[in-house]
């Protein structure tokens, strides 16, 4: 994802650099411009600046102590104006951590809130890799259908120790996962089913790791997702290229 511009989104770093002399001309002309609209950049912006004065004060009147001779004869003072330059950098470096904290959060949020929350239907179709009929499969198929994802995924973890090459199986233990938001787990086993699969009858399996990618705030891993389904052209197509707008208009 492209950093922020801060002529069209809060950036609180390049304020940070700002506040440090590292922008550029450019840069500067925009910030700006965009400091003209948005109280809560403006806020941080003095906030930072005050924290900065500050600081040099400090700095400056420590070095005309050491000048004028009075740390001879107040032995404690340095100690105590350190101790208020140390307090205010770490200051400085809260508020900043912060923002970058609360920016991240708000990304991975906006992310998430794309992402699917429904399951993929089961429709009691023949299952490729193990004989359709197999009970323990069966029974975990009915659990999944009544929502109870737990009991599912325990069913389809077993039925998969036996049979490891069953897509679908990893495909809906995946589901399952999702659903129980065990994200990292479900990306396994959608990657596992794509690799099964071997790009037949795959889309939904494209289709779902890319939500899970949302949910996971990777953005670019969603897109390549997304992408490979638009260009394959097949039932997902047209839903990956909306999906793809919507993603690219975050950044």
């Amino acid at each position: 994802m492209k950093a922020p511009s801060p002529s069209s989104e809060c950036d609180k770093f390049q304020i940070l650099q700002f506040v440090t002399d590292r922008l550029d001309l450019e840069q500067t002309r925009a910030l700006m411009e965009h400091l003209d609209g948005c109280q809560d950049c403006a806020s941080f912006l003095q906030t930072a600046s005050v924290l900065r004065a500050h600081r040099k004060t400090l700095r400056e009147s420590l070095e005309g102590a050491q000048e004028s001779g009075h740390l001879r004869r107040w032995p404690w003072l340095p100690r105590f104006r350190i101790a208020w330059a140390m307090a205010a950098m770490v200051l400085l470096a809260v508020v900043a951590g912060f923002w970058v904290w609360q920016y991240r959060q708000r990304t991975q949020l906006q992310l998430a809130s794309l992402a699917v929350r429904e399951k993929y239907p089961y429709v009691g179709s023949t299952s490729r890799g193990t004989d359709p009929q197999e009970a323990d499969y069966l029974e975990a198929m009915q659990k999944y259908s009544r929502d109870d994802f737990r009991g599912a995924e325990a069913l389809l973890q077993e039925h998969l120790s036996r049979h490891p090459a069953h897509p679908d199986a990893q495909f809906y233990l995946g589901v399952a996962q999702y659903r129980l938001g065990k994200l990292g787990l479900a990306r396994d086993r959608f990657l596992k089913a794509i690799e099964l699969a071997q790009g037949t009858d795959s889309e939904k399996y494209h289709w779902y790791l890319a939500h899970t990618y949302l949910r996971l705030g990777k953005a670019q891993e969603a897109r390549q997702q997304l992408r490979l389904m638009k260009e394959a052209g097949g039932v997902y197509a047209s839903m990956a290229d909306m999906l793809l707008e919507k993603l690219n208009s975050l950044d």
